[in-house]
C-alpha cells in the first residue's frame, strides 16, 4: 500500500469518525432540547392556566381597558415564561451532569477538538467534569476551570485556535432564535 493510500485511508476514517462524532452531539443535543421542550409546554399549560384567572378578574374594567390589560399581561407573561424557561435550563445542571448522554458528550467534544485543533491540545473543564474527561483517550492536556460549567473549552497548542463547547456558551448562541421560536408558539405579538 503507497503513502498516499494510507493518506487516503486515514482522511477517509478521520471524515467518517469526524461525522459520527457531529451525528452524535447533534443526536446528544436535540435529546437535551426535546426534554426541554417537554418542559417548557408543562410550564406553558400552567402559566396560561393562571394566565386565564388573571384575565378574568380583569374583565369588570371598560373593554378599552380590558384589551390594552390583556396585552400588557400577555406579554408580561409571556416574557416571564421565557426567563423561567431560562432559569429552569440553568438550573438544570446537575440533572445534565447526571445523563449518560453528558459523558457521551464530553468525550465527542474532546475527540472533536483534538481532530480539529491537533495534537497538545488543551481542554479546560469543571473540576466535576475531570473523572469524565480523565477516562477519554487522546493527546491532550486537562486544566481545572476557574468556576463550575458544563462542557468544555479546547485550546490549541499554539492558543490560537479555541473550540467552546461549553452549554451556557451554546445556549447563549441559541437564546434570540430559541426566544423567538418560543414566543411564536405561544402567540406574542
Amino acid at each position: 500500500m503507497s503513502a498516499e493510500d494510507i493518506i487516503e485511508e486515514m482522511e477517509k476514517k478521520g471524515r467518517e469518525e469526524l461525522n459520527r462524532i457531529s451525528a452524535d452531539c447533534e443526536k446528544n443535543l436535540k435529546g437535551i432540547i426535546e426534554e426541554n421542550q417537554r418542559k417548557l409546554e408543562e410550564l406553558k399549560a400552567t402559566m396560561s392556566k393562571k394566565l386565564e384567572e388573571s384575565l378574568k378578574r380583569i374583565e369588570i374594567t371598560s373593554n378599552d381597558e380590558i384589551v390594552i390589560a390583556r396585552k400588557t399581561i400577555e406579554m408580561d407573561r409571556k416574557q416571564k415564561l421565557i426567563e423561567e424557561f431560562w432559569e429552569m435550563v440553568g438550573g438544570l445542571e446537575p440533572d445534565i451532569r447526571k445523563d449518560p448522554k453528558y459523558e457521551d458528550f464530553i468525550r465527542d467534544s474532546i475527540k472533536e477538538a483534538t481532530s480539529k485543533l491537533g495534537k497538545g491540545v488543551t481542554v479546560i473543564g469543571s473540576s466535576e467534569d475531570k473523572t469524565l474527561i480523565s477516562k477519554v483517550n487522546g493527546n491532550f492536556t486537562f486544566k481545572e476551570a476557574n468556576k463550575a460549567q458544563l462542557g468544555i473549552l479546547a485550546i490549541s497548542s499554539d492558543g490560537k485556535r479555541t473550540i467552546n463547547m461549553i452549554f451556557n456558551s451554546i445556549m447563549a448562541d441559541q437564546k434570540n432564535r430559541t426566544e423567538e421560536k418560543v414566543m411564536g408558539k405561544i402567540g406574542a405579538d
